[in-house]
C-alpha cells in the first residue's frame, strides 16, 4: 500500500529553488487544490480522489490537521494561544482581501481568525505567566515531554451509529484508526428553586441510556422508570418501524413542535426526564426558549441514533467512542485513504492567491478532465498551479467582512493532575453535560471530556486529567461581562477539578480531596463552523471549522455540501462499488462494524492485560 501513497516532503531550508519546482512539475495535472487538511477538507478530498477526481492538497502548517483540528504537542497549543492572545481576537487581524479586479483574490493566515478571548490560569506547580506566554515549571515541562501527552483541538466524540463511524466505514478509511468506548456519560442540572449564577446548587446523575440502565437506576423512582422506559420503547418502536409503522406518533402529528412541547405535551414526561432525554441522550443545545429550542423532529432522529450506537460493538460497549490517538488521526486518516487514490499531500505550502484564467470554450463532448483549467494558484515557494476548483479550509482569510458575523464557541482545556496515585492501571473516559441554565447563566448545554490516566494514547501518564470543555457562545451584550469562556465555563470546571491552587482561582473555588488538582487551564473562544460553508466565486468554497456540538453530524453534512456544489453529479460522499449509496444495513458494511468491533474487543483486551499488571 504504501507504494501507492503519493506524499511529498516538507520544504526545508535546505532546499534548492531547482528542487522545488521540479517537485512543483507532479502537481501541474489537477483538477481540485484543497488549502487545509482540517477533516472537512479532508473528508472531502478523500470523496474526490476516490471518484477519480486530481486532488491537490496544500497544508500551510507543519502537521495534519492544522491548528484546529490537530492532536498536538501541549508546548505547541500554549505557543498557539499566547499569539492568539497578542493579536486582535476573531474579528481583526490581518486578512485576505477581494481586489476590485474580481477574477483576483489574495489569502491570508492569520492566527486570531480562529482563535480569541484566550485566558491562561496556571498553577506554581506547572509555570507561571509571562508577556511571552506560560513558562512550565522545570520538572512538569520533563513530564510532559517524556510521554505522549497532546491536546485536541477540537474535542469531539464518535456515535457508535452516527454519521461519522458511517463515513468512515463507507470510505474504509475505519482501518487506519482505533477507538475506547466512553465508560459513562453523567448529567448535571440546578436544582428546584436555585440560581444559575455558578452551579453551586446543581446536582448530577448517570444517564440512564438503555432499558438495564433505567431498571439499576439509582437516581430515579419507580414512577420515573416507568414513564422513561415507556417513552424509550415507543420512540424506538416507531422510528424504527418507518415514519408510521410504530406506536408512537409520525413526522407530520410532531411537524411545527419543539422538543421540549413534544416531550411536555404529547408524552407527559417531568422536567427531570425530559433533560435526561434531550441533553443527556439526544445531545440537543438549550439555544433559545423552551418552545422555540430544538425541533421535535431533530431530537427523535438524535434519540434513535443513541439508541442504535448502544452495544452495537460489542456487549457493554456504550453509545459513545472516542478515537484513541485523537480526532487529529481522523483527518489523518482521510488523508492516507485520499492518498492511496492518487491524491498529493504536501505540507507546509500556503498559496498567496488565486487569478481566473481567460475563459476559453471546451472541446465538444470533453470529459470533466479535459475541460480548460479555471483558476491559477500562487503558492509561495513554488511555481503557479493551474486548477479547475479550489476548496478552502477555514484558516484561509480572505476578507473581514464574513469575519464579523461569526457564531463562536466557547472552550477550555484543563490538565489535573489527581491526588492520589491510581490503585490500577489505566484510565477511563467520561462525559458530562451541563444541562442549558446549570453554570454560568449560560442558555446552551456545556459539555465536559474527561479522559482520566493513559485512557487514551493522547496522555503517557496515569496520575494526569485533562478535561475539555465547550458550549456555543451565547449573544454579545456589550454592557454585560458574562460572556467571556472563563466566565461561563469556571463554574462547570469547579465540579469536575479543583481550582483552588491557580494563579487568579475563583472565588467559587473550593478544595475537595475527591477532585483532581488543576494545573493548568486554557480558556480560548473559536469560530461556530457549524454555518460557515460558503461559496465564494465560480468553482471556490470554503469549509467552516469545529462546531459546538459533541459529535461530528455537523462536520459530515458540510463535506457532502461542499463535494456536491463542486460536482453536482456527486450526490453521495462514498458511493459503494456498484454506484450506490452505501448503507450500513448492507452485508459488507455489517462486516466493517464488525471489523471495528474486533478493534474494540483487542485494545480492551490489552488494557485488562495491564491492569493485571503486565503493561
Amino acid at each position: 500500500m504504501a507504494s501507492r501513497v503519493r506524499l511529498l516532503h516538507e520544504p526545508s531550508a535546505e532546499d534548492g529553488e531547482d528542487k522545488k519546482e521540479d517537485a512543483c512539475e507532479e502537481w501541474q495535472h489537477c483538477d481540485v487544490i484543497v488549502v487545509g487538511t482540517g477533516l472537512p477538507e479532508s473528508i472531502a478530498a478523500a470523496a474526490l480522489a476516490r471518484r477519480g477526481v486530481r486532488v491537490l492538497h496544500l497544508e500551510p502548517n507543519d502537521s495534519y490537521g492544522g491548528k484546529c483540528w490537530a492532536t498536538r504537542r501541549l508546548g505547541d497549543v500554549l505557543r498557539d494561544l499566547a499569539t492568539a492572545r497578542d493579536g486582535t481576537g476573531l474579528d481583526g487581524g490581518s486578512t485576505g482581501t477581494v481586489e476590485a479586479d474580481p477574477g483576483i483574490v489574495n489569502f491570508a493566515y492569520p492566527r486570531s481568525r480562529n482563535i480569541g478571548d484566550v485566558s491562561i490560569l496556571v498553577s506554581a506547580e506547572a509555570g507561571s505567566l509571562n508577556e511571552a506566554g506560560v513558562s512550565l515549571a522545570e520538572d512538569f515541562a520533563k513530564d510532559v515531554e517524556s510521554i505522549q501527552f497532546d491536546l485536541a483541538c477540537a474535542p469531539k466524540l464518535c456515535l457508535g451509529a452516527g454519521d461519522m463511524i458511517d463515513t468512515l466505514i463507507a470510505s474504509d478509511a475505519h482501518r487506519y484508526l482505533e477507538f475506547k468506548a466512553v465508560q459513562s456519560s453523567t448529567l448535571w442540572v440546578a436544582n428546584e428553586g436555585a440560581g444559575d449564577h455558578d452551579g453551586q446548587e446543581a446536582s448530577s446523575f448517570v444517564v440512564p441510556a438503555s432499558r438495564s440502565d433505567i431498571f439499576k437506576s439509582k437516581d430515579l423512582g419507580p414512577v420515573e422508570k416507568r414513564l422513561l422506559m415507556r417513552y424509550l420503547k415507543s420512540e424506538q418502536d416507531s422510528l424504527g418501524a418507518g415514519d408510521n409503522g410504530g406506536p408512537g406518533p409520525s413526522s407530520a402529528e410532531v411537524a411545527g413542535l419543539s422538543m421540549v412541547e413534544y416531550l411536555r405535551d404529547v408524552h407527559k414526561l417531568p422536567k427531570k426526564l425530559r433533560s435526561i432525554v434531550m441533553y443527556g441522550i439526544a445531545d440537543l443545545d438549550g439555544e433559545g426558549g423552551e418552545e422555540e429550542g430544538p425541533s421535535a423532529e431533530e431530537g427523535r432522529q438524535r434519540l434513535y441514533k443513541y439508541a442504535k450506537s448502544i452495544n452495537r460493538f460489542g456487549p457493554g460497549v456504550g453509545a459513545l467512542l472516542a478515537c484513541n490517538y485523537g480526532n487529529g488521526e481522523l483527518s489523518q486518516a482521510f488523508c492516507r485513504l485520499a492518498a492511496v487514490h492518487g491524491a498529493t499531500y504536501v505540507l507546509n505550502y500556503a498559496p498567496t492567491r488565486a487569478e481566473a484564467l481567460p475563459a476559453s470554450c471546451p472541446e465538444e463532448g470533453a470529459g470533466e478532465q479535459e475541460k480548460p483549467d479555471t483558476y491559477e494558484v500562487h503558492i509561495k515557494g513554488a511555481v503557479p498551479v493551474r486548477c479547475k476548483k479550489i476548496l478552502l479550509g477555514p484558516e484561509v482569510s480572505l476578507s473581514s467582512d464574513r469575519n464579523e458575523e461569526v457564531g463562536k464557541v466557547f472552550r477550555c482545556a484543563c490538565v489535573a493532575k489527581k491526588k492520589e496515585s491510581p490503585a490500577k492501571k489505566g484510565g477511563n473516559i467520561q462525559l458530562h453535560v451541563f444541562s442549558p441554565h446549570t453554570v454560568g447563566g449560560n442558555p446552551h448545554t456545556i459539555r465536559a471530556v474527561c479522559i482520566e490516566g493513559n485512557a487514551l494514547n493522547t496522555c503517557g501518564s496515569e496520575s494526569l486529567v485533562v478535561i475539555y470543555l465547550s458550549c456555543r457562545a451565547q449573544a454579545q451584550n456589550p454592557s454585560s461581562e458574562r460572556t467571556s469562556p472563563r466566565h461561563v465555563l469556571e463554574g462547570a470546571l469547579c465540579k469536575l477539578a479543583s481550582l483552588q491552587d491557580l494563579d487568579g482561582a475563583p472565588e467559587l473555588a473550593s478544595e475537595s480531596k475527591d477532585l483532581p488538582k488543576a494545573l493548568l487551564c486554557l480558556y480560548y473562544t473559536q469560530r461556530d463552523g457549524r454555518s460557515d460553508l460558503a461559496e465564494l466565486g465560480e468553482g471556490i468554497v470554503q469549509l467552516g471549522g469545529p462546531d459546538a456540538s459533541l459529535g461530528f453530524q455537523n462536520i459530515v453534512e458540510s463535506s457532502g455540501k461542499c463535494v456536491s456544489r463542486l460536482y453536482p453529479d456527486f450526490e453521495t460522499l462514498f458511493p459503494s462499488e456498484d454506484g450506490q449509496d452505501a448503507s450500513l444495513e448492507d452485508s459488507e458494511d455489517e462486516a466493517e462494524a464488525s471489523y471495528l468491533e474486533r478493534v474494540l474487543q483487542s485494545v480492551s483486551k490489552s488494557e485488562q492485560a495491564g491492569e493485571g499488571g503486565e503493561g
